[in-house]
Protein backbone atom coordinates (compact mmCIF):
# COMPACT_ATOMS: atom_id res chain seq x y z
CA UNK A 1 0.00 0.00 0.00
CA UNK A 2 1.08 3.51 -0.16
CA UNK A 3 0.97 5.50 2.56
CA UNK A 4 0.36 9.62 2.85
CA UNK A 5 1.43 11.01 5.59
CA UNK A 6 0.80 14.40 7.70
CA UNK A 7 3.29 15.65 10.13
CA UNK A 8 1.56 18.14 13.30
CA UNK A 9 -0.35 19.92 10.94
CA UNK A 10 -1.38 22.97 13.17
CA UNK A 11 -4.80 24.17 13.28
CA UNK A 12 -6.70 26.34 15.26
CA UNK A 13 -9.93 25.15 17.58
CA UNK A 14 -12.39 25.84 20.17
CA UNK A 15 -12.17 22.61 21.55
CA UNK A 16 -12.10 21.29 25.56
CA UNK A 17 -14.17 21.01 28.63
CA UNK A 18 -13.05 24.21 29.73
CA UNK A 19 -15.14 27.60 29.33
CA UNK A 20 -11.82 29.45 28.70
CA UNK A 21 -11.34 26.70 25.99
CA UNK A 22 -14.65 27.09 24.00
CA UNK A 23 -14.18 31.21 24.36
CA UNK A 24 -10.35 31.74 23.37
CA UNK A 25 -9.30 28.53 21.85
CA UNK A 26 -6.35 27.47 21.23
CA UNK A 27 -4.17 25.74 18.34
CA UNK A 28 -3.93 22.32 18.24
CA UNK A 29 -1.34 19.28 16.04
CA UNK A 30 -2.98 17.16 13.24
CA UNK A 31 -0.56 13.75 11.87
CA UNK A 32 -1.83 11.95 9.46
CA UNK A 33 -1.11 8.64 7.83
CA UNK A 34 -3.39 7.37 5.14
CA UNK A 35 -3.09 3.87 3.54
CA UNK A 36 -3.88 4.06 -0.64
CA UNK A 37 -5.12 0.90 -1.10
CA UNK A 38 -6.90 0.90 -4.41
CA UNK A 39 -5.90 4.27 -6.28
CA UNK A 40 -3.31 3.96 -9.19
CA UNK A 41 -1.93 7.20 -9.55
CA UNK A 42 1.70 6.01 -8.29
CA UNK A 43 1.83 4.29 -11.76
CA UNK A 44 -0.51 6.83 -13.75
CA UNK A 45 0.72 10.20 -12.12
CA UNK A 46 -3.12 11.07 -11.99
CA UNK A 47 -4.42 13.03 -9.28
CA UNK A 48 -7.92 11.80 -9.38
CA UNK A 49 -6.68 8.14 -8.75
CA UNK A 50 -5.08 9.38 -5.42
CA UNK A 51 -5.57 11.52 -2.24
CA UNK A 52 -4.82 14.77 -3.11
CA UNK A 53 -3.29 15.71 0.47
CA UNK A 54 -3.92 19.51 -0.08
CA UNK A 55 -7.25 19.33 -0.03
CA UNK A 56 -7.18 16.39 3.10
CA UNK A 57 -5.27 19.12 5.08
CA UNK A 58 -8.04 21.92 4.09
CA UNK A 59 -10.94 19.07 5.33
CA UNK A 60 -8.97 18.54 8.95
CA UNK A 61 -8.56 22.58 8.79
CA UNK A 62 -12.62 23.04 8.49
CA UNK A 63 -13.63 20.31 11.36
CA UNK A 64 -11.23 21.40 14.08
CA UNK A 65 -12.44 25.12 12.92
CA UNK A 66 -15.90 23.73 12.75
CA UNK A 67 -16.04 21.81 16.22
CA UNK A 68 -16.87 22.91 19.54
CA UNK A 69 -16.44 18.82 20.81
CA UNK A 70 -14.81 18.50 24.58
CA UNK A 71 -12.58 15.61 24.21
CA UNK A 72 -9.98 15.68 21.68
CA UNK A 73 -10.74 11.65 21.31
CA UNK A 74 -14.15 12.48 19.84
CA UNK A 75 -12.14 14.81 17.37
CA UNK A 76 -9.81 12.49 16.02
CA UNK A 77 -12.72 9.88 15.35
CA UNK A 78 -14.32 12.78 13.19
CA UNK A 79 -11.53 13.60 11.74
CA UNK A 80 -11.05 9.89 10.76
CA UNK A 81 -14.60 8.73 9.94
CA UNK A 82 -14.41 12.12 7.85
CA UNK A 83 -11.47 11.22 5.59
CA UNK A 84 -12.80 7.70 5.25
CA UNK A 85 -16.11 9.14 3.34
CA UNK A 86 -14.50 11.57 1.30
CA UNK A 87 -11.74 9.97 0.09
CA UNK A 88 -12.69 6.44 -1.49
CA UNK A 89 -8.86 5.19 -2.46
CA UNK A 90 -8.37 5.47 1.58
CA UNK A 91 -8.21 1.89 3.28
CA UNK A 92 -6.88 2.67 6.79
CA UNK A 93 -6.36 6.00 8.68
CA UNK A 94 -4.39 6.82 11.78
CA UNK A 95 -4.66 10.04 13.25
CA UNK A 96 -3.19 12.17 16.57
CA UNK A 97 -4.59 14.71 17.54
CA UNK A 98 -1.95 16.84 20.12
CA UNK A 99 -2.89 19.40 22.60
CA UNK A 100 0.02 21.74 23.07
CA UNK A 101 -1.43 24.32 26.35
CA UNK A 102 -2.27 21.12 28.55
CA UNK A 103 0.87 19.80 27.55
CA UNK A 104 2.70 22.95 28.90
CA UNK A 105 0.72 23.47 31.47
CA UNK A 106 0.78 19.61 33.40
CA UNK A 107 4.95 20.14 32.49
CA UNK A 108 4.72 16.95 29.33
CA UNK A 109 6.13 17.38 26.42
CA UNK A 110 2.94 16.20 25.00
CA UNK A 111 -0.02 15.36 25.45
CA UNK A 112 -2.13 13.54 22.48
CA UNK A 113 -4.77 11.16 21.47
CA UNK A 114 -4.33 9.00 18.74
CA UNK A 115 -7.06 6.83 16.53
CA UNK A 116 -7.00 4.14 13.83
CA UNK A 117 -9.70 3.35 11.70
CA UNK A 118 -10.40 0.52 8.71
CA UNK A 119 -12.78 1.20 5.79
CA UNK A 120 -15.33 -1.44 5.62
CA UNK A 121 -16.52 -2.93 2.65
CA UNK A 122 -19.55 -4.60 1.72
CA UNK A 123 -18.94 -7.76 -0.08
CA UNK A 124 -21.60 -10.66 -1.39
CA UNK A 125 -19.98 -14.00 -2.54
CA UNK A 126 -20.95 -17.46 -4.05
CA UNK A 127 -20.06 -20.80 -3.27
CA UNK A 128 -20.76 -24.10 -4.75
CA UNK A 129 -19.36 -27.52 -4.32
CA UNK A 130 -20.26 -31.11 -6.34
CA UNK A 131 -17.32 -33.16 -4.90
CA UNK A 132 -17.18 -35.33 -1.93
CA UNK A 133 -19.44 -34.13 1.07
CA UNK A 134 -21.15 -31.22 -0.09
CA UNK A 135 -22.54 -30.26 3.40
CA UNK A 136 -18.92 -30.70 4.87
CA UNK A 137 -17.43 -28.47 1.99
CA UNK A 138 -19.98 -25.80 2.57
CA UNK A 139 -19.46 -25.51 6.28
CA UNK A 140 -15.55 -25.67 6.09
CA UNK A 141 -15.31 -23.21 3.53
CA UNK A 142 -17.87 -20.69 5.46
CA UNK A 143 -15.92 -21.89 8.52
CA UNK A 144 -12.65 -19.65 6.78
CA UNK A 145 -14.45 -16.42 7.06
CA UNK A 146 -15.80 -16.45 10.84
CA UNK A 147 -12.10 -17.31 11.59
CA UNK A 148 -10.68 -14.43 9.92
CA UNK A 149 -10.69 -11.26 11.78
CA UNK A 150 -10.88 -8.90 8.74
CA UNK A 151 -14.63 -10.25 8.06
CA UNK A 152 -17.79 -9.08 10.14
CA UNK A 153 -21.46 -9.40 10.19
CA UNK A 154 -21.54 -12.17 8.38
CA UNK A 155 -24.30 -13.85 6.80
CA UNK A 156 -25.27 -16.91 4.66
CA UNK A 157 -28.31 -17.44 2.49
CA UNK A 158 -30.41 -20.74 2.34
CA UNK A 159 -28.12 -23.96 0.50
CA UNK A 160 -29.84 -24.62 -3.16
CA UNK A 161 -29.25 -28.14 -4.75
CA UNK A 162 -28.82 -27.42 -8.57
CA UNK A 163 -28.22 -28.91 -11.64
CA UNK A 164 -25.09 -28.42 -13.39
CA UNK A 165 -24.72 -26.16 -16.38
CA UNK A 166 -22.42 -27.01 -19.52
CA UNK A 167 -20.66 -30.15 -18.81
CA UNK A 168 -24.01 -32.24 -17.01
CA UNK A 169 -22.29 -35.63 -16.58
CA UNK A 170 -21.63 -34.74 -13.17
CA UNK A 171 -23.18 -34.72 -9.95
CA UNK A 172 -25.56 -32.18 -8.78
CA UNK A 173 -24.15 -28.94 -6.68
CA UNK A 174 -24.79 -27.42 -3.56
CA UNK A 175 -25.11 -23.48 -3.99
CA UNK A 176 -25.30 -20.81 -1.51
CA UNK A 177 -24.11 -17.10 -1.24
CA UNK A 178 -22.40 -15.22 1.71
CA UNK A 179 -22.83 -11.55 2.81
CA UNK A 180 -19.94 -9.97 5.26
CA UNK A 181 -18.00 -6.74 5.33
CA UNK A 182 -14.53 -6.79 5.17
CA UNK A 183 -11.29 -4.57 6.15
CA UNK A 184 -9.81 -6.36 2.44
CA UNK A 185 -9.03 -4.91 -0.51
CA UNK A 186 -10.52 -6.42 -3.81
CA UNK A 187 -7.16 -8.44 -4.55
CA UNK A 188 -6.32 -9.36 -1.22
CA UNK A 189 -9.77 -10.79 -1.28
CA UNK A 190 -9.57 -12.96 -3.95
CA UNK A 191 -5.72 -14.08 -2.65
CA UNK A 192 -7.99 -15.19 0.30
CA UNK A 193 -11.10 -16.99 -1.63
CA UNK A 194 -7.84 -18.68 -3.86
CA UNK A 195 -6.40 -19.69 -0.82
CA UNK A 196 -9.60 -21.70 0.86
CA UNK A 197 -9.85 -23.17 -2.92
CA UNK A 198 -5.94 -24.54 -2.87
CA UNK A 199 -6.41 -25.50 0.98
CA UNK A 200 -9.66 -27.26 0.03
CA UNK A 201 -7.36 -29.41 -2.83
CA UNK A 202 -9.60 -27.42 -5.71
CA UNK A 203 -8.50 -28.78 -9.31
CA UNK A 204 -9.38 -27.48 -12.24
CA UNK A 205 -9.69 -30.09 -14.59
CA UNK A 206 -12.52 -28.74 -17.39
CA UNK A 207 -14.54 -26.17 -17.75
CA UNK A 208 -17.77 -26.20 -15.91
CA UNK A 209 -16.20 -28.99 -14.45
CA UNK A 210 -17.10 -30.95 -11.12
CA UNK A 211 -14.83 -29.23 -8.10
CA UNK A 212 -14.63 -29.87 -4.46
CA UNK A 213 -15.07 -25.60 -4.01
CA UNK A 214 -15.83 -23.08 -5.47
CA UNK A 215 -15.83 -19.42 -3.90
CA UNK A 216 -16.51 -16.51 -6.15
CA UNK A 217 -16.53 -12.78 -5.62
CA UNK A 218 -19.75 -11.16 -6.92
CA UNK A 219 -19.87 -8.02 -5.72
CA UNK A 220 -17.65 -5.69 -3.66
CA UNK A 221 -19.74 -2.33 -3.02
CA UNK A 222 -20.46 -0.50 -5.91
CA UNK A 223 -16.63 -1.32 -7.58
CA UNK A 224 -16.64 -2.17 -10.97
CA UNK A 225 -13.16 -3.93 -11.84
CA UNK A 226 -12.16 -5.95 -14.93
CA UNK A 227 -8.52 -6.96 -15.82
CA UNK A 228 -6.30 -9.93 -16.47
CA UNK A 229 -6.74 -10.82 -12.40
CA UNK A 230 -10.05 -10.13 -11.62
CA UNK A 231 -13.55 -8.60 -12.58
CA UNK A 232 -16.07 -7.06 -10.33
CA UNK A 233 -19.10 -7.32 -10.62
CA UNK A 234 -19.24 -11.16 -11.73
CA UNK A 235 -19.24 -11.32 -14.98
CA UNK A 236 -21.79 -14.50 -15.50
CA UNK A 237 -23.71 -13.95 -12.11
CA UNK A 238 -26.82 -12.66 -13.62
CA UNK A 239 -27.10 -15.65 -15.76
CA UNK A 240 -27.44 -18.05 -13.11
CA UNK A 241 -30.14 -18.77 -10.92
CA UNK A 242 -27.87 -20.66 -8.72
CA UNK A 243 -26.47 -17.68 -8.00
CA UNK A 244 -29.35 -14.85 -8.26
CA UNK A 245 -31.96 -16.88 -5.70
CA UNK A 246 -29.52 -16.88 -2.74
CA UNK A 247 -28.29 -13.63 -3.49
CA UNK A 248 -31.78 -11.86 -3.92
CA UNK A 249 -32.15 -13.59 -0.06
CA UNK A 250 -29.46 -11.55 1.28
CA UNK A 251 -30.20 -8.33 -0.27
CA UNK A 252 -33.85 -8.83 0.02
CA UNK A 253 -35.18 -9.86 3.12
CA UNK A 254 -31.38 -10.21 4.51
CA UNK A 255 -31.96 -14.15 5.87
CA UNK A 256 -29.55 -15.06 8.12
CA UNK A 257 -28.73 -19.36 9.16
CA UNK A 258 -26.11 -19.30 12.18
CA UNK A 259 -22.92 -20.71 11.71
CA UNK A 260 -23.04 -24.14 12.92
CA UNK A 261 -26.37 -24.66 10.78
CA UNK A 262 -25.21 -23.97 7.24
CA UNK A 263 -26.96 -25.64 5.53
CA UNK A 264 -30.64 -25.46 7.77
CA UNK A 265 -32.26 -25.71 4.35
CA UNK A 266 -31.94 -26.89 1.25
CA UNK A 267 -34.22 -26.56 -1.82
CA UNK A 268 -33.80 -26.94 -5.45
CA UNK A 269 -33.37 -25.18 -8.22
Amino acid sequence: MIHIKVDKLMVFGYIGCNKDEKINGQYFYVSLDVSIGRGTGYLTDDLSETVNYSSMCKLVKDIVEKSRCNLIEYLANEIADSILKTYKFVEEVFVIVSKPRVSENLGAHDIQVTIEKKRFHVIFLSLGTNIGNRHDNLEYAVSKFYMNGNFTDIKCSNVYETEPIGYIDQSSFYNMCLKCMTYYTPYELLSFTKNIEHEMHREKTIKNGPRVIDVDILLYDDLRISDFFLTIPHPRMYERAFVLVPLGELMVINHEVPQDQIVKKIGTL
